[in-house]
């Protein structure tokens, strides 16, 4: 390829037609930084998406709860006098037409019961609920008029929800991210 163009320089030289210009090939190439910019002005002030990385891009703010700053960015400004602070949170839509109301975590009513008799004869225990029956003994004392009844009761809140069986948290299964806030 280098040959050819040889040639063809040397003819243009020749036939008198000998313009400035250079020749690269890929050994002569002289890369230069290109940045690359995804700009979309289809997406509003104020939307809140999900940031899967540590670093904010530019033009987007953190969802923390921080002021906005008026002179930086002036039409969110005007939506909002602080950003959405919404570390350790769920966003769950709306079923009232409320947006922003704060939900707390809560627990479903748990309940349960237990029932234990002696009568003397017999004695027995039932669990129904968040209660388990882990240790029912029946005692007969030296002499045969003493009888005792022992129950160990224990209380287990997991036991009480067949949907996510037992767990320390309230919090479901969960990956953390940002989100961020189109600030410009």
């Amino acid at each position: 390829m280098k040959l050819i163009c040889l040639i063809l320089l040397n003819i243009f030289f020749i036939c008198g037609k000998a313009q400035a210009f250079t020749i690269l090939d890929a050994t002569s190439f002289d890369p230069q930084p290109v940045k690359v910019e995804a700009k979309n002005n289809s997406v509003p002030i104020g939307t809140v998406i999900v940031w899967t990385k540590n670093e904010i891009p530019d033009g987007w703010l953190e969802c923390n709860g921080q002021a906005v700053n008026h002179d930086l960015f002036p039409e969110l400004s005007m939506l909002m006098k602080n950003v959405p602070d919404y570390r350790n949170r769920f966003l769950q839509g709306t079923n009232n037409g409320i947006v922003g109301e704060k939900l707390e975590a809560g627990l479903p009513n748990i309940t349960g019961s237990y029932d234990s008799w002696n009568n003397g004869f017999s004695a027995g225990l039932i669990t129904e609920g968040a209660f388990k029956n882990t240790k029912t003994s029946r005692y007969i004392a030296a002499d045969i008029a003493s009888f005792g009844f022992g129950v160990n009761v224990q209380f287990d809140a997991s036991l009480s929800n067949s949907i996510y069986g037992s767990s320390n948290t309230v919090q479901p299964p969960a990956i953390t991210v940002k989100y961020i806030i189109k600030a410009e």
